[in-house]
């Protein structure tokens, strides 16, 4: 993105009679083609979001709260945003406005509703022109924006206020996007539905969202599935996401469906009529806490869901389990599957997770060679939260910028660590690693592949559980051995790295890349890398001693070795040493060494 300040200063002769001149070279940026310059715009617009303007209350609440993975995935980047503001998109300088303000209707088109600034709305659908789609964001500010309670304040304008009858039809047959942020607290008394029947006048309206952070009883009543008042009537509805709260929808087109709730949950009657009519096309479904206790432990209608293929599903173990009955021969190439563990888990989650990767569909001649374990936290009461480890499994490792939540995976597993398991976490994830290597055969031996995205020395007895189940490994990524925060302590004890990275099944490894962060002087540098080069040699030195290493003779145990020292906070400071003698301490481990300073 440039600026005014970027512009070439002009000479002496361009000030006096050449300012025309100057006036008339575009920056170089502008002389590429239209289409390539969309491209670098969109990609600016992607890595910089447009920012809600939040209220420190709201976002104050937000860091409350209580689900904290409800929370990562969709709250927090409603409330932190990036800096994508009014002024920056604006008033950057003449030519910008020019050539991207004034020329460019698909970035305007996406970001109508985020902007508050008077007169905002009109310029946004102006600069969308006459034909693109438009995607109508209602944001988390428009109680104090507009001092009523209506989330949907912006839907009714585009109803009833922009010009004449014939312009507002214009405007609503070019929707085909709306997304709902509330983030009012309950009152009982404010509706949050949206003005009756305004979904009728959206008839090209392709996803509907709608995300409350307050969850209110009376918004998951049955009977409003069958209120032709709030019927979304679009006949070309594809997708629909919905957080504390539903709408009913009349197509039966439906391929896109998220029903999440603060743990709570839907009538039994409602989840089923919702299946009957997304069943023969849904092709991806989440349903996040909020299935009924017991309704689902008596024998209910079954679904094949033929088009079925990526399946979310997040809740207690003792309901999850009975409700898996519903998909019936069903077959997902995409499986997020997270139980909520409750004192039963030992009778339960097995038979839960055993039903959820039979609906995987499997191929053995694309096996899942790739594993990620990453640390995730959840709440355990008392305003306490509990860390707890997910798997996620790929075909192949992902693309930089990867995340647990992106659906770069093929499967991934989790079970909360509730409080009832105290210290005895690892028993549960031993138990979950049993049933999927009992359920999809070589599901770990086919691992070569292993990321861990978590600390090591908080997670030891874990990844220690996880080791002993991979037997052809062949690259593995560590993170903090050590404590960042006692890294001078620790170095002067014993490292423990996981036997099984060195035991007999492994007799080498392509790379082992270990990524060490803390607050760093060239004394410390050279102290951990000491010990560390020291636990890996005793730990293959182990291995040697204990097990026959006939393969390795005349070869080294690890063919690249990295090492990343990761500065937390300030600047980064270079070893007093040169790298060379550092990465000598490791010449008896790998055949390569590879140390940079982060």
């Amino acid at each position: 993105m440039f600026d005014v300040e970027s512009l070439p200063m002009p000479t002496a002769e361009q000030a006096t009679g050449g300012r025309e001149s100057l006036q008339t070279d575009p920056p170089r940026i502008l002389t590429l083609p239209a289409e390539l310059l969309s491209i670098i715009v969109e990609a600016v617009a992607e890595c910089d979001p447009p920012r809600f303007p939040v209220s420190p209350f709201d976002r104050e609440n937000i860091t409350g709260f209580f689900d904290e993975y409800l929370r990562a995935r969709l709250w927090e980047p409603v409330v932190q945003g990036g800096s994508l503001g009014w002024i920056k998109l604006t008033h950057v300088c003449r030519m910008w406005r020019e050539h991207i303000s004034e020329s460019m209707p698909l970035l305007w088109s996406q970001l109508i509703g985020y902007f508050y600034q008077r007169g905002a709305l009109d310029v946004m659908l102006r600069r969308a022109g006459d034909v693109v789609p438009l995607s109508i964001t209602c944001g988390p500010n428009d109680v104090s924006v507009r001092m009523t309670n209506s989330s949907w304040w912006l839907l009714d304008d585009l109803v009833s206020d922009l010009g004449s009858p014939a312009d507002c039809q214009i405007y609503r047959s070019r929707i085909q996007s709306i997304r709902v942020i509330n983030l009012s607290p309950h009152h009982p008394s404010i509706s949050r539905d949206p003005p009756p029947s305004i979904f009728s006048t959206f008839a090209q309206l392709r996803v509907v969202e709608v995300h409350c952070l307050y969850l209110r009883s009376r918004d998951l009543d049955e009977d409003r599935f069958i209120d032709d008042t709030l019927m979304i009537t679009s006949p070309n509805l594809r997708e629909a996401r919905f957080t504390n709260y539903i709408l009913p929808w009349a197509t039966t087109e439906l391929t896109h469906l998220s029903l999440v709730l603060d743990e709570d949950e839907f009538p039994g009657g409602l989840l089923i009529s919702i299946f009957h009519l997304i069943a023969r096309t849904i092709e991806v479904l989440e349903i996040d806490s909020c299935l009924p206790i017991n309704y689902f432990k008596e024998p209910r209608p079954v679904f094949s869901f033929p088009r079925l293929h990526q399946l979310h599903i997040r809740d207690r173990d003792e309901w999850v389990n009975p409700f898996m009955q519903v998909f019936y021969n069903a077959s997902v190439t995409k499986l997020n599957f997270t139980l909520k563990s409750s004192s039963l888990w030992p009778d339960q989650a097995g038979p839960a997770i055993r039903s959820a990767l039979r609906l995987l569909r499997y191929d053995v001649d694309r096996p899942l060679q790739f594993l990620a374990v990453t640390e995730e936290s959840c709440a355990a009461g008392l305003n306490l939260s509990r860390d707890y480890v997910r798997l996620t499994l790929a075909q192949e490792g992902p693309s930089p910028g990867w995340s647990a939540h992106t659906a770069c995976f093929d499967l991934s597993l989790a079970i909360e660590n509730q409080r009832h398991f105290r210290n005895k976490y690892h028993e549960c994830v031993t138990e979950m690693l049993n049933v999927a290597a009992d359920t999809i055969s070589n599901i770990w031996n086919n691992i070569v592949d292993l990321e861990l995205n978590l600390p090591l020395w908080k997670h030891f007895t874990v990844v220690q559980c996880l080791i002993n189940k991979l037997s052809n490994l062949r690259c593995i990524r560590l993170s903090d051995p050590m404590d960042p925060e006692s890294l001078l302590t620790q170095a002067t004890k014993t490292i423990l790295f996981p036997q099984g990275i060195f035991g007999p099944f492994i007799p080498r490894l392509d790379k082992l890349w270990i990524v060490q962060s803390g607050e760093w002087t060239p004394d410390v540098y050279k102290l951990v890398l000491r010990a560390l080069a020291e636990a890996l040699a005793s730990a293959i030195s182990l291995v040697n001693n204990n097990y026959r290493a006939d393969v390795l003779i005349g070869r080294f145990h690890i063919v690249r070795l990295r090492l990343d020292i990761v500065q937390q906070s300030g600047e980064v400071q270079s070893a007093w040493e040169p790298k060379e003698d550092l990465m000598a301490m490791f010449g008896m481990v790998a055949e390569k060494v590879e140390l940079r300073f982060l």
